[in-house]
């Protein structure tokens, strides 16, 4: 599997004209948001963090992974991403974000995006809004992940690329496959969809006649 974008990017439209009050209010809510990112996180843009809820009784064992890894690889200290703007996903950029999410060496992926990729699919089982339900079915030691979970996991992941059937149900029929990632109040999931995920994180893209080249 390609390396799905390194830089979590949030996508989002650019304000439209309009009164001096509406602009007052959009930039309210801005310095709200971004003042809820910070009391979460250092931020969701380009270094990816590891997100668990503090609250949860039980801490799953990827959870625990997470609490314990404090080490930042090198290429999150430089990276910066591509800034994709929602009202200017043309072409050229989509090319360029694609060139980068198949920019690995395929596979299996590493770090926080192989436990997502595990956390998402390996049960393969969904909710009414087509969001990945957890499964601890695990086959591992102490029943902990095992090599081979990962690896169902990932398989379920591509035959869900090819097969669409828990998309969420956007089309904007400009041919690409959006890998997302929401936060929920369990923690952080993928999803894909056929359409940008304004609003949220976008992770990588595909094409939807060339899944393979993806994985």
């Amino acid at each position: 599997m390609a390396v799905p974008h390194q830089g979590m990017v949030r996508i989002a439209r650019s304000p439209r004209r309009g009164s001096v009050a509406g602009l007052a209010g959009l930039l309210l809510a801005a310095l709200c948001l971004a003042l809820l990112l910070l009391q979460e996180h250092k931020s969701f843009i380009n270094v990816p963090v590891p997100t668990h809820s503090k609250s949860q009784t039980a801490t799953s064992c990827l959870e625990k992974r997470y609490e314990d890894n404090t080490q930042v690889e090198e290429w999150q200290r430089t990276y910066k991403g591509l800034t994709l703007d929602g009202d200017r996903l043309t072409e050229k950029i989509l090319a360029e974000f694609y060139a980068e999410t198949i920019s690995g060496d395929g596979g299996m992926p590493g770090g926080f995006i192989k436990d997502l990729v595990l956390r998402s699919y390996f049960g393969r089982k969904f909710d009414v809004k087509m969001m990945p339900v957890l499964s601890r079915e695990y086959t591992g030691p102490n029943h902990q992940p095992g090599k081979e979970d990962y690896k169902l996991a990932l398989k379920n992941f591509q035959e869900e690329a090819k097969s669409g059937e828990h998309f969420l149900g956007s089309n904007d029929n400009l041919g690409w496959i959006w890998v997302g990632a929401r936060q929920k109040a369990d923690g952080l999931w993928l999803y894909m969809d056929r359409a940008p995920p304004y609003g949220e994180r976008a992770l990588a893209i595909m094409k939807a006649d060339n899944i393979d080249e993806f994985f």
